[in-house]
């Protein structure tokens, strides 16, 4: 489980997981950096990762709202 203060990430967990920056110069939303931290401490290769995001932006795009916002019903 993460620890959060609030709606931060706690200290350790930032400490713990370093999320690069795209290429693009696209900034990354917290909720991205989140699971690519997630997925990064959970030992997912690079091309596990980019395939889950990509299906929450699919997601995302389908339901126009924040991926955070689907249900679980919308989700599966």
């Amino acid at each position: 489980m993460v620890a959060r203060e609030g709606n931060q990430l706690s200290h350790e967990y930032k400490e713990a997981c370093q999320v690069t920056k795209p290429q693009t110069g696209k900034q990354v939303s917290p909720l991205r950096q989140r699971m690519i931290c997630d997925m990064e401490l959970a030992g997912y290769t690079p091309g596990t990762q980019q395939a889950y995001i990509g299906a929450v932006v699919k997601l995302q795009d389908h339901y126009t709202i924040r991926p955070d916002k689907l249900t679980e019903k919308q989700v599966q």
